[in-house]
């Protein structure tokens, strides 16, 4: 019986997979740049805050590929008289991408270009692998880890690896 149970729930989250993931649908979604940090440095007397947001999109262009869109916005503040630090700056976010699903893991290849105010654009170059866990029929919570590899000027010292959760609802 546990066999029978374990067979049947994996079939079912392929079906629920395939299904959302079929030419024609779109999904939108977020990722963990719904997030704010903090971090304080030694013999700093303030603390270096970020807040990030962000909404990305897709539509399915064949079964399990899509390709989608992402923008979002962050803001950073750090004032230390000591140092003879102050950084207060906002930048917008434009990344456009694909994925490719396997049952519930998927893997992503995106371009992503960082503008803040007067300054080039920071480019790089995402790598992303994840999950996608089903809470129903149109709902996914997808943890991932992505990695960054910067372009241009900022190529030396821009790559970036992290982790994050994201959501998504499929139409």
């Amino acid at each position: 019986m546990k066999k029978f149970l374990l067979v049947s729930a994996i079939l079912l989250a392929f079906v629920v997979t395939n299904a959302q993931t079929e030419k024609g649908k779109f999904v939108v979604g977020g990722t963990s740049a719904f997030s704010f940090s903090s971090t304080n440095f030694d013999g700093a007397d303030n603390n270096y805050n970020t807040f990030n947001i962000g909404l990305n999109g897709g539509y399915f262009i064949m079964d399990n590929v899509q390709i989608g869109a992402a923008f979002g916005y962050q803001s950073e503040k750090f004032e230390e008289e000591e140092f003879d630090i102050d950084i207060d700056t906002n930048s917008t976010i434009f990344a456009i991408g694909a994925r490719y699903y396997y049952q519930n893991f998927f893997g992503g290849l995106a371009f992503q270009s960082q503008k803040y105010k007067d300054e080039d654009a920071l480019n790089a170059f995402n790598i992303e692998a994840g999950y996608a866990i089903f809470v129903n029929d149109f709902i996914s919570i997808n943890p991932s880890v992505v990695y960054s590899l910067g372009t241009g000027d900022m190529n030396k010292n821009n790559n970036t690896f992290k982790g994050q959760i994201g959501f998504a609802i499929y139409f």
